[in-house]
């Protein structure tokens, strides 16, 4: 009677194996690490104690261990990142785990990135000539802001840019309330760059890319004209 109530509980027992038979199921990778991890911790750790420290070492911790970033493989695989054009598991202060929302993290990643994106345009169109017509003044890129702030066209161009900030706001709550809309998105096309579901993909993955050259590269530009004080190419 007592034997036949233990009976059934020993299907749920991992087999011991003997240091020999350990070390070879794993040599011959009888075992795969997937079918090891359906065991479980526990099970894993019973098929390894008479197997030798290497087997322990090499099998059972890349099961525990946590996934790292493809970026940057000796940090944690962040998380939260999936499905965004251009995600390559780069965040290495971990801002995505602070509670913000990644949709408003890539929000503000396209905005900046568009913004470097015209600011190199201009800057560098600036020093080889390029003016408005009525322009009345003739510096460098790097002297504009002084300038700018001295005449008072600071103010208009204050002014321009907290109407489109508001319009972005609206567009960010709206977005963040579950609207459905994705980051960035303003449904601004007129050429028609994205008039596919394939094209989209493709034009998304080239602006986030072009956005993260553009800020890395204005902030050179503009540190590069101010040590030389010469126009382009800031030499």
């Amino acid at each position: 009677m007592g034997l036949a109530m233990l009976a059934p509980s020993s299907a749920f027992v991992v087999p011991r194996q003997s240091r020999a038979a350990t070390t070879q199921l794993f040599a011959d990778k009888a075992l795969t690490k997937k079918q090891l991890a359906a065991y479980g911790e526990p099970a894993v750790r019973s098929l390894t104690e008479s197997g030798p420290a290497a087997v322990v070492a090499e099998v059972a911790k890349p099961l525990l261990k946590k996934a790292k970033s493809l970026s940057m493989p000796f940090l944690p695989k962040p998380e939260g990142l999936e499905g965004y054009p251009g995600n390559v598991e780069f965040d290495p202060m971990g801002i995505s785990s602070w509670g913000i929302p990644v949709d408003y993290l890539r929000e503000a990643e396209l905005k900046h990135g568009r913004v470097c994106m015209l600011a190199i345009t201009g800057f560098i169109a600036t020093d080889i000539g390029f003016r408005l017509p009525g322009e009345q003044y003739d510096v460098p890129s790097y002297l504009a802001h002084d300038v700018a702030v001295k005449s008072g066209a600071m103010t208009f161009m204050f002014i321009a840019i907290s109407l489109i900030e508001t319009v972005s706001f609206l567009a960010i709550q709206e977005m963040l309330a579950g609207s459905g809309r994705t980051p960035g998105d303003f449904n601004l096309d007129p050429l028609q760059l994205a008039s596919s579901p394939e094209k989209l993909e493709t034009m998304l993955l080239k602006e986030i890319t072009h956005a993260r050259l553009a800020m890395l590269a204005f902030g050179g530009l503009v540190t590069q004209a101010v040590l030389t004080e010469k126009g382009f190419p800031y030499m």
